[in-house]
């Protein structure tokens, strides 16, 4: 459903562009947004129910040091992590600091700029099949193309799903979205691409997974006080399986020692 000839009087930024040059532009690389970030350290929740019960928790210290989030285990089923658990999760991050990292301050085998390449595919896979501005946010409905692939390799996965997504009006920053799978789907990456839409992080704690046809994932992003954009919630509705992240507690750190518990 696109705007009317009438309601591109009432909202110039409508009529001045095109939806899609919106969506282009809504999917390009975010470089200052990621430098930004990279100033914070935060926490995380982890909560997993199957048919209702809940069978996993966990809770992480998150930072992006690295250029990619690295996440401390704090908390296992509700429990701090103690002894030999905790001195390991201790070890594990002071050799991750200690990496050599590329002239872009990012490590070597990182693949975090061709996994948040996929959303430059999503206008070449997607039609907009509904547009409109709802209070200083542009709400997107994307549904595949017929036959449409590209050649990159998550083209397949990108096209398996229907997506909403709602931009903020000045910024065209991804504010949440809601994607709904049109078929089973299932990858294998190094990390999950889901949430990086503009952005340069993911949940980073999925390696493989399968979504049948129906299944939704959903996030939600929160603008922090001096600009950057941040993880708010994540969530995965499979069926009797659902998933939630939340990410809070975002604060400045000046030096990485501060990580280091």
């Amino acid at each position: 459903m696109f705007p009317s000839r009438r309601s591109l009087l009432v909202f110039p930024a409508l009529a001045a562009e095109e939806p899609e040059s919106i969506l282009v532009r809504a999917t390009k690389f975010d470089e200052a947004n990621y430098l930004a970030l990279k100033a914070y350290v935060w926490n995380s929740e982890e909560i997993g129910w199957r048919r209702g019960q809940e069978e996993r928790q966990q809770k992480y210290e998150i930072n992006m040091v690295s250029g990619t989030m690295y996440w401390r285990k704090l908390e296992h089923m509700r429990r701090p992590l103690a002894g030999a658990q905790a001195e390991l999760e201790a070890s594990r991050l002071k050799q991750h600091l200690a990496a050599p990292r590329s002239p872009d301050g990012l490590p070597p085998d990182n693949g975090w700029r061709f996994e948040r390449a996929f959303a430059e595919e999503i206008p070449k896979l997607h039609r907009i099949d509904k547009f409109r501005l709802e209070s200083g946010t542009f709400h997107l409905r994307l549904k595949p193309r017929r036959d449409a692939r590209t050649q990159h390799p998550l083209s397949d996965f990108v096209h398996s799903f229907e997506i909403d997504v709602w931009l903020d009006e000045d910024s065209l920053h991804w504010t949440r979205a809601a994607w709904k799978a049109t078929r089973k789907v299932s990858w294998r990456l190094r990390q999950l691409p889901l949430g990086r839409l503009t952005m340069v992080y993911s949940n980073n704690i999925v390696y493989q997974g399968t979504l049948n046809k129906n299944d939704t994932f959903r996030w939600t992003l929160q603008r922090l006080k001096d600009g950057p954009w941040a993880l708010d919630r994540y969530e995965t509705d499979a069926g009797s399986y659902r998933n939630e992240l939340c990410y809070f507690n975002y604060r400045r750190y000046t030096t990485e020692s501060e990580l280091i518990p």
